[in-house]
């Protein structure tokens, strides 16, 4: 396909929650490999404000219509890769759309982000990729991050978008399993919306380690790669499906992963697979803490992994649909 492709991520709404601005890095090392992303969003674009109200069908539909295809026209894009819409096509198996821009007749496409879905489908899996600026932290510069979020003790990270009340609970609990058996300072940060945490530190109120847990909101609604890069690990449950970037980011800035086997696919080898329930989670704490040779082999798995998920390899899998 000639021309630019638009890919079309949301900002922080309440339909579809991502954890970064691609704006920021899809644009960067596609145009060093000589395509071009742009990045329009409903919130920051001419569609509806998605971050102070739901889009109406009409509202969407206008969009789709009119204002979209006159920006893919103006910015000479060939198709839109979108993350908006979550149809049902088979059962309730989530998708992405791939509209084709003005002057050819408009299609869709079908991927899903999520791998397992598309082992038991004929959807196709589109990966995505880490924020291409992360890398991993000297000494110095970790101790630098762990200082200003959390009085330099080391820390898990969770990202509370994604994750609902039932999963940030087994944590808790896992957590105080952890804390019964190990003799550490280590903390758990959990990051968010300005919503997000105010909703969390209404549940953690009567948590009895309350004060082992640090609980911010997220820098203008965007994830520092750093404060990722700088985690003793990314514990990672969540509930919404989507494209998963922190487990792409996590793989390339050097953070060891634990999450549920729904996951997998994107961290392989790099990641330590949980069922999540409290017991079983404590035990991969535990095991992440104690083992730090484990832990290593973790971070050098993970780092060789990320080589798989870039910006281009996205792009490649985008033109052998069309």
């Amino acid at each position: 396909m000639n021309g630019k492709i638009l890919l079309h991520v949301p900002g922080k709404n309440k339909k579809n929650a991502l954890f970064f601005d691609e704006s920021q890095f899809v644009t960067a090392e596609l145009k060093a490999t000589g395509n071009a992303a742009v990045h329009i969003g409903w919130a920051r674009s001419n569609a509806p404000d998605a971050e102070n109200k739901e889009a109406s069908v009409i509202e969407k539909a206008w969009f789709r219509r009119f204002t979209l295809p006159s920006l893919l026209k103006n910015s000479g894009t060939g198709a839109v890769v979108s993350l908006d819409e979550y149809r049902p096509h088979t059962g309730e198996k989530p998708c992405m759309n791939v509209v084709l821009s003005p002057g050819q007749k408009n299609r869709t496409g079908v991927f899903t982000p999520d791998a397992p879905l598309a082992e038991e489908t004929d959807v196709p899996w589109l990966p995505a990729f880490a924020d291409p600026a992360a890398a991993v932290l000297n000494w110095e510069e970790r101790e630098t991050v762990k200082e200003q979020l959390t009085e330099g003790k080391e820390y898990f990270l969770t990202l509370l978008d994604a994750h609902d009340k039932t999963s940030l609970t087994q944590m808790l609990k896992a957590y105080s399993l952890f804390k019964q058996r190990q003799r550490t300072g280590l903390r758990w940060l959990f990051a968010g919306t300005e919503a997000q945490v105010a909703a969390f530190k209404v549940l953690t109120a009567s948590y009895k380690l309350r004060e082992h847990l640090t609980i911010l909101p997220l820098p203008e609604a965007i994830l520092p790669w750093q404060w990722i890069a700088a985690a003793y690990a990314l514990l990672y449950f969540p509930t919404q499906k989507s494209w998963h970037l922190p487990l792409y980011t996590a793989l390339a800035a050097g953070a060891p992963v634990i999450t549920s086997a729904g996951y997998a696919a994107v961290p392989g080898a790099g990641a330590l697979i949980s069922a999540g329930t409290p017991g079983e989670l404590s035990e991969a704490m535990k095991l992440i803490f104690k083992d730090e040779a484990h832990r290593s082999q973790l971070i050098h798995n993970g780092l060789e992994r990320a080589l798989l998920f870039t910006p281009r390899a996205t792009m490649e899998k985008i033109n052998q649909w069309f």
